[in-house]
């Protein structure tokens, strides 16, 4: 964390915040008015300090005023959300760039809570009671999507410099990772065309740019009565109608898991077009019309008869 934002390892919550900044240039006017507010210490002192990088109140001369006039508490948290938004950004990305996961049941991404370092306890807490984010016990909802897919897409070149530098990559993985890219977006529009051909007036939902090891690329919905995401695609991308692709043990598994509700798409890219298989850990894994090549394995040392 930031030296200088040490503040953000303890803040007081949203009301406490709200009842504090009311009594700004009022009741509390100065440090011996602070120290008599009633409020936990490192809590209050803190927030105060957060305040005032916000711009909402101000210390001159030894006197505490408000910066801004905000009358109510919505008024209020919004202009706070919005100004930690721009003075606390390092940090909300930081928060965010740790590893996401897709929550299927509630469509939101979430990050494990233990993950998230102590530091931020505070800011974490006030942004939950800002609905920016959800607390939970173990995880912490995340609710700005567009932030999301924006802190994730700084980890690499833009889709543009991707495309433009294509010719100049001869890395393998790289080639495949663009490929990958343009066979989601691909098969994002073939199942939006899908779903309008069967009058289901939805939209389906790209989720790999975000959450990598859910199993597969995109959610949609299977029928005009699905209530929530219930069809899983994964997609492939393929020179040619001989497709050869890989199978990760993750994807393989959750192919066995959602069963009919699982489907690859597959995008050729000669023909430009794609192949659907429905259930592809019957039809494909358990099928003799597909020859399986094992091409990663997991080793681990085995000492005294155990895995380590």
């Amino acid at each position: 964390m930031n030296r200088e934002n040490k503040e953000l390892i303890k803040l007081l919550s949203l009301d406490n915040l709200y009842s504090l900044y009311r009594k700004i240039g009022d009741s509390i006017n100065n440090d011996i008015d602070l120290h008599n507010s009633g409020y936990d210490p490192i809590s209050r002192d803190n927030s105060i300090t957060v305040l005032e990088k916000c711009e909402l109140i101000a210390e001159r001369d030894e006197l505490f005023s408000k910066a801004k006039q905000l009358s109510s508490i919505d008024g209020f948290s919004k202009e706070l959300l919005k100004m930690i938004r721009i003075i606390y950004s390092d940090e909300i990305r930081m928060v965010l760039s740790l590893d996401k996961k897709y929550d299927e049941n509630r469509n939101l991404f979430y990050i494990s809570r233990n993950k998230v370092d102590l530091n931020y306890s505070g800011l974490i807490m006030l942004l939950s009671d800002l609905s920016f984010i959800q607390v939970m016990p173990n995880r912490i909802y995340l609710f700005d999507e567009g932030l999301l897919k924006e802190v994730s897409s700084n980890h690499g070149p833009s889709d543009s410099r991707r495309i433009i530098g294509l010719i100049e990559l001869e890395n393998e993985l790289a080639l495949r990772k663009i490929h990958g890219e343009i066979g989601e977006r691909k098969a994002y529009e073939y199942e939006i065309k899908i779903l309008s051909e069967r009058g289901i007036l939805k939209t389906p939902k790209i989720i790999s740019d975000i959450d990598v090891s859910a199993g597969y690329d995109l959610v949609s919905y299977l029928s005009p009565e699905s209530t929530c995401f219930d069809k899983f695609i994964e997609v492939k991308s393929c020179y040619d109608k001989k497709q050869a692709f890989y199978l990760s043990s993750n994807e393989l598994r959750i192919a066995k898991e959602k069963g009919e509700s699982y489907y690859l798409y597959i995008y050729i890219r000669e023909s430009d077009e794609i192949i659907l298989i429905n259930n592809p850990y019957e039809k494909i894994f358990l099928s003799e019309e597909w020859a399986k090549e094992p091409q990663v394995y997991k080793v681990h040392r085995i000492i005294d008869g155990d895995i380590i």
